[in-house]
């Protein structure tokens, strides 16, 4: 008879997951991750029946956390600008605040282990994003299709992220900066 499954194994397992897809990649072995979870290897399959299921497990509780970021300094914005500014700037302290996720959800967000079911999942978690991330219709990314924008604003974010971690005292002016880019670049004024 199996053993009941612990939802303090199961966050371990992730967390670790998280840990070995920021350093390694998606190739990061269950060995690797089983390790640093404390936990046998074969625990990782009780709770994920293949690697592919626990990077998609692991994509979606990035996901979900990053969500859970976003509303807890979600506040009331007049415009579009300004909820899209707020997001923006969740997103950089998020990823500032912990690396390893950024960079794992990174390393997912562009992997085809990732499945579509899970990225549909992902992207209900933010629906108010749909409104904030269309180009204004004069903007070069206009016709270029949502995946598109959505590797330019990865990539912008990803820089700024990185910068504002090495130089946190130019975090407000680097946020901004990044914004002020990505919003221009989508065509507004």
């Amino acid at each position: 008879m199996a053993r009941p499954r612990s939802e303090e194994k199961q966050r371990a397992i992730l967390e670790a997951a998280i840990h070995a897809v920021a350093s390694h990649g998606v190739t990061a072995p269950t060995t690797m991750i089983a390790k640093e979870a404390g936990v046998a290897e074969g625990t990782i399959f009780r709770y994920f029946p293949t690697k592919d299921d626990l990077l998609n497990a692991v994509f979606l509780h990035l996901k979900q956390q990053l969500r859970s970021t976003m509303i807890a300094s979600d506040a009331p914005a007049d415009s579009i600008e300004q909820r899209a500014r707020e997001s923006w700037n969740s997103y950089v302290d998020w990823g500032v605040l912990d690396t390893n996720a950024s960079r794992a959800l990174n390393q997912l967000s562009v992997s085809d282990r990732i499945t579509a079911e899970a990225r549909v999942e992902a992207d209900a978690l933010f629906p108010e994003l749909s409104e904030l991330a269309e180009p204004h219709p004069d903007s070069p990314l206009a016709d270029c299709g949502s995946d598109y924008y959505n590797s330019v604003f990865s990539a912008l974010a990803d820089a700024t992220i990185g910068y504002v971690a090495y130089h946190p005292d130019r975090a407000a002016a680097c946020k901004a900066a990044g914004f002020t880019m990505l919003w221009k670049g989508m065509g507004h004024p």
